[in-house]
């Protein structure tokens, strides 16, 4: 009897060590799971704190990683840019090319690598001469230049222009255009002259010819040295020098009566968040300005490169982005 009594204690005792095993392990995933609930910890650097989201603090890498010069790696990929842009990068060179870029003696324009040169003396229509059959213009600016002779001709019954130089506008003393400027290199410029009964004489801006200056901008010109802006230019009126700078620039500098120094100071405050907008005829475009970091400059640009970039000739890029 007494064996038995010590059997049924024996196994009283057991299943009590198992019944408390059994609480601790339940009481053990109660309190996993009310941690879990209360600290739910993600994969993607946040914490979840009673519903409110917490960052990590990101720790600073110890020391610095070297690359090859100018290769920086995931330069497009890593910047932050506005949606619906790109990036795209100029180079330093650029600064002094484009329809845009203000030239002088000591920064001389350049011509676009990419740029189209066309024959004047083959691409021009009959409504006005070239005086030397080597004289060679941007395409854009060509076809512009045949349209605004056309109509001048069709106003005034005249055709009586006549290209003188484009970039290689002598400026010889006593020429009809007496002095070459330092922009002519850039493609976009056109310097005029009238001919006559008595051959060539200088174009003064007046007379039924005068219809050009006022009517130019519509084609995309400018006088670049106009009346007025003497002290802004630094030249003095210079009706035969025309440039090219394409319809909406021209336009816009023509309404607020600006000279292309004033524009480009204009345009320096614009910014691809705050650009500067402007409808020229059906055309809507944004037009805003990029400073320059150096030897590349991360610009961004439209998705679908519906757009044109010009240096300012100093330290910014000007985009003109034509928008619906």
């Amino acid at each position: 009897m007494k064996k038995k009594k010590e059997k049924a204690a024996s196994g009283l005792r057991k299943g009590r060590i198992a019944v408390a095993m059994a609480g601790i392990v339940l009481c053990m995933v109660i309190a996993d799971n009310l941690r879990r609930d209360f600290f739910m910890v993600e994969n993607r650097g946040a914490i979840t704190v009673d519903g409110v989201f917490r960052t990590k603090p990101v720790e600073e890498p110890q020391g610095q990683v070297a690359f090859e010069p100018g290769s920086q790696p995931f330069a497009d990929s890593c910047a932050a840019h506005e949606p619906g842009y790109n990036v795209t990068q100029a180079q330093a060179a650029e600064l002094s090319q484009g329809l845009l870029a203000v030239s002088s003696a000591a920064n001389p324009a350049t011509p676009k690598s990419d740029q189209q040169l066309v024959n004047l003396s083959n691409y021009k229509n009959d409504f006005y001469s070239v005086d030397d059959e080597t004289l060679v213009l941007d395409k854009n600016a060509a076809d512009a230049l045949n349209a605004m002779m056309q109509d001048y001709s069709n106003a005034t019954g005249l055709n009586d222009f006549l290209v003188y130089g484009t970039t290689n506008t002598s400026g010889e003393a006593g020429s009809v255009c007496p002095k070459a400027y330092p922009d002519c290199a850039s493609g976009y410029t056109v310097d005029l002259a009238l001919y006559g009964y008595l051959g060539m004489i200088g174009f003064d801006g007046y007379d039924a010819e005068g219809w050009i200056i006022e009517n130019c901008h519509n084609y995309g010109f400018i006088v670049r040295y106009p009346a007025g802006k003497e002290s802004v230019t630094g030249e003095t009126f210079c009706p035969w020098h025309l440039r090219y700078v394409g319809e909406p620039h021209a336009a816009a500098m023509k309404q607020y009566n600006m000279c292309l120094e004033e524009y480009i100071s204009f345009l320096s405050s614009s910014s691809v968040q705050q650009p500067f907008e402007y409808s020229s005829g059906t055309a809507n475009y944004k037009i805003y300005t990029v400073p320059s970091e150096g030897e590349i400059t991360n610009v961004q640009v439209p998705v679908g490169g519906n757009c044109d970039i010009s240096g300012d000739g100093s330290g910014s890029y000007i985009v003109t982005a034509r928008v619906k």
